[in-house]
């Protein structure tokens, strides 16, 4: 008996020897599959080993935002594809740290799906040309810059919803993307290149927004319908070219843009947001509410609150359909009159655990300091600078985003300030055991059909089991694996159809907020 107790022991010791052995050799795997240097002064993901364990053992493969402590701002160093062995068909999904993808980063690889965090600001040359096996790319919002040929040559992409926030679309950008079926050009496009999508037999038919006004030489077959409005570039250039032209009209809602669709807006202070009209260039502004004042000053207008409340402003052109943006007038952010800061939250509530993330715009190229009246029952920590995201920074110049976390149940005020101006917002933490969970990824991701994708879930404040949903049961069906301390792992199957998507959600025992994590993806193979 003591011998048989003595080589069960052995046998035990020796299986966690090697299943230490193993953990660390795929660490240190994973920590051999990035190479990463110095490119243009920031640090870069210049190669990745796609032919090792590490790599092998995953279906889709996220990039780290940090690698051996380096914040990885640019993918590639503008020379060469930074996979090893082409890519191994995989989907990549970047971090929302890098603002470069660099000349030819991805050129002739043979990844299937690749998806951006919001973050990136520019796509280089070339940066994904012939990657014949690419059929989806998720752009990031933040994108203002694409290079010549960056998508030209990927033979199964099928569709393309180009950002917001990109101006002009280059020369040869798709060209030769033979599947390429959908095209969705964004109303702050004023350019589409030469040969922009020459090649793409399957695009069909395309609308050209009237914000549009130079399409190059050649830039689509002769054979594709274009639709299109009234005098626009997207008609001339049909009428020039013998293409066949459908004519919308010319009442078309993006002729009228505004740079926000809202406005915080504090008692007895202002706040602006632009117009933008590329037909007609004479506008109105009406509101449904006294607890605002507008005035126009060109293609500025400045709303000052009045009293608390919210009110509709509808901006109209002549001839052409209107836009409208919703104003809150709050009294918890008073700042002075004619101020250059404001904030996107007039008060928050939330449990002991949990993080928020208020916004602050101003036209000051410092980051404002933003403090806690109480740092025993809220912490305050700068999170990013957001500058590059038209969308988040509105009429302002800069956006800075900061992390509020509650630490014990009270009140705190958070105050910002940027030069002579301040803004500040109460918040209340609760006494609720409730907690949060925190999801890893963070990031949306994808997985074949058939195979299967583990979350986690930590949970702070709380000793209790998050329930975790998906959105659509069709796509994904979830199991839950185990726990450990206080991370628990689930399994979403993937069960849906390539392309299908939905969203991964937590809600917490007696808490009745349901929160959106991530969104999964069925990735085309």
């Amino acid at each position: 008996m003591r011998k048989a107790k003595k080589l069960l022991s052995l046998a035990l010791a020796a299986m966690m020897f090697v299943s230490a052995f193993s953990s660390t050799a795929f660490a240190s795997d994973m920590d051999d599959a990035y190479e990463v240097d110095r490119v243009d002064g920031k640090y870069a993901v210049v190669r990745v080993e796609d032919d090792g364990e590490y790599y092998d053992s995953k279906s889709s493969i996220t990039i780290p935002s940090k690698i051996n402590s380096r914040t990885i701002t640019r993918i590639g160093d503008g020379d060469s594809s930074i996979f090893a062995s082409g890519g191994s068909e995989k989907n990549i999904y970047l971090p929302n740290t890098v603002d470069i993808i660099s000349d030819g980063a991805f050129e002739d690889s043979t990844v299937k799906r690749v998806s951006m965090e919001e973050g990136p600001v520019e796509i280089g040359e070339r940066a994904f040309a012939s990657c014949e096996n690419l059929t989806s790319v998720t752009f990031a919002d933040s994108i203002t810059k694409m290079g010549i040929e960056a998508f030209s040559g990927c033979t199964s992409l099928r569709s393309a919803v180009l950002p917001a926030s990109l101006t002009k679309i280059p020369d040869n950008a798709f060209q030769d993307c033979m599947d390429l079926r959908s095209v969705t050009i964004g109303s702050h496009v004023t350019s589409i290149g030469d040969s922009a999508f020459s090649g793409c037999d399957s695009l069909e038919e395309i609308t050209i927004p009237p914000n549009v006004t130079r399409i190059g030489y050649d830039a689509f077959d002769d054979f594709i319908l274009i639709k299109g409005y009234n005098g626009t570039a997207a008609q001339k250039y049909a009428e020039e070219n013998d293409i066949d032209f459908e004519n919308l009209g010319s009442s078309y809602s993006a002729a009228v843009r505004l740079s926000t669709s809202s406005l915080t807006v504090p008692v007895n202070g202002s706040n602006t947001f632009t117009v933008t009209n590329p037909t007609n260039g004479s506008f109105s502004v009406t509101s449904n509410s006294s607890a605002v004042s507008v005035t126009q000053s060109g293609s500025t207008v400045t709303v000052r609150g009045v009293s608390s409340g919210t009110a509709t402003l509808t901006v109209s052109a002549t001839g052409y359909a209107s836009a409208s943006l919703t104003v809150t007038v709050s009294t918890s952010a008073v700042v002075g009159s004619g101020s250059s800061l404001s904030l996107d939250t007039s008060s928050y509530s939330f449990n002991v655990g949990n993080v928020y993330y208020p916004l602050a715009r101003t036209n000051s190229a410092t980051a404002p300091t933003c403090t806690s009246s109480n740092p025993n029952v809220v912490t305050v920590k700068y999170q990013a600078d957001r500058s590059n995201r038209a969308d988040l920074r509105g009429s302002y110049t800069h956006a800075y985003l900061y992390q509020i976390q509650g630490k014990s149940a009270g009140t705190a005020t958070i105050t910002i300030t940027s030069g002579s101006y301040s803004a500040s917002f109460p918040v209340t933490v609760g006494t609720s055991p409730n907690g949060s969970a925190f999801c890893n990824p963070s990031v949306n991701f994808g997985v074949y059909k058939g195979r299967s994708y583990d979350v986690q879930m930590t949970v702070t404040g709380s000793n209790n089991m998050p329930s975790f949903t998906v959105g659509n049961g069709n796509v994904f069906k979830t199991q839950y694996v185990g726990k450990s301390g206080n991370v628990y792992t689930f399994r979403v199957w993937a069960i849906g159809n390539p392309g299908e998507k939905t969203g991964l959600y937590t809600q917490m025992p007696g808490d009745s907020k349901v929160v959106l994590h991530c969104e999964g993806q069925i990735a085309y193979g």
